[in-house]
């Protein structure tokens, strides 16, 4: 069947969020709690996939952090926000601020995305995120560029779930045969969308080490992308 949709990955696919500065941020936010640089990355990640299923917002993720740590003000760990510390507030508007701030956009990308549309694809943003997703897209201004944007914290699914790539092929009214789907690779999501029988094309611009499931095809950057599907992009533009 020919393509009629491309689905992107959104971060470190679409967008990059710097890790070092992500390391320094987190040491700064367990600064903020009184707690220990890596017991705070150890708990953050270990409310990733509530987070990601959309089971607990910015602020009751910090909650559930600072309860994992023992440490004060740890409110309603993992239920509805009913008494808000000042501190989990303000943790979540210092996460929020940071991605706002740091989200930088692949270059070529949102031309990319203007020319798969002009070009006749619909295209979409399929991505595993927490609520604070919003300031990322925000920040990159994506959402305009694209026909539909599936979150896994708006959806209660996260990739690889079948599930939620059937959500991406209703959205975009296409067969899974006549998807192509863009990602990084983190997750096994190449392998689920293979499965599903859509054409995976794997991007390194943001991870490059070559540690990644293999996909019908590996490429570099956005203007790479832009060949293989048949419309060009500027070289070096957002």
């Amino acid at each position: 069947m020919p393509t009629r949709a491309v689905v992107f990955d959104l971060y470190d696919t679409l967008i990059r969020v710097d890790p070092d500065a992500r390391t320094a941020h987190q040491a700064a936010l367990a600064a903020r709690l009184g707690a220990d640089p890596g017991a705070f990355s150890r708990a953050w990640a270990a409310t990733s996939l509530a987070s990601n299923r959309g089971e607990l917002t910015t602020v009751e993720r910090v909650h559930e952090v600072q309860a994992l740590l023992g440490v004060a003000d740890a409110g309603t760990a993992g239920t509805a926000s009913t008494g808000t510390s000042a501190v989990a507030g303000t943790v979540a508007a210092e996460e929020h601020a940071f991605l706002a701030r740091e989200t930088r956009v692949a270059p070529g990308a949102t031309d990319l995305l203007d020319a798969l549309r002009a070009a006749g694809f619909r295209t979409g943003i399929l991505s595993n995120c927490s609520a604070s997703v919003e300031a990322t897209l925000a920040a990159s201004g994506l959402r305009d560029h694209v026909d539909a944007v599936l979150l896994s914290c708006d959806l209660g699914l996260v990739k690889p779930e079948r599930g939620i790539f059937e959500a991406a092929l209703a959205a975009l009214q296409v067969a899974a045969d006549e998807l192509v789907y863009i990602a990084d690779g983190q997750s096994g999501e190449l392998e689920a969308a293979d499965a599903l029988g859509a054409r995976t094309i794997r991007v390194t611009w943001s991870v490059a080490d070559g540690t990644q499931p293999d996909a019908s095809a590996t490429l570099t950057g956005m203007t790479d992308v832009g060949e293989a599907l048949g419309v060009g992009v500027a070289a070096g533009r957002r």
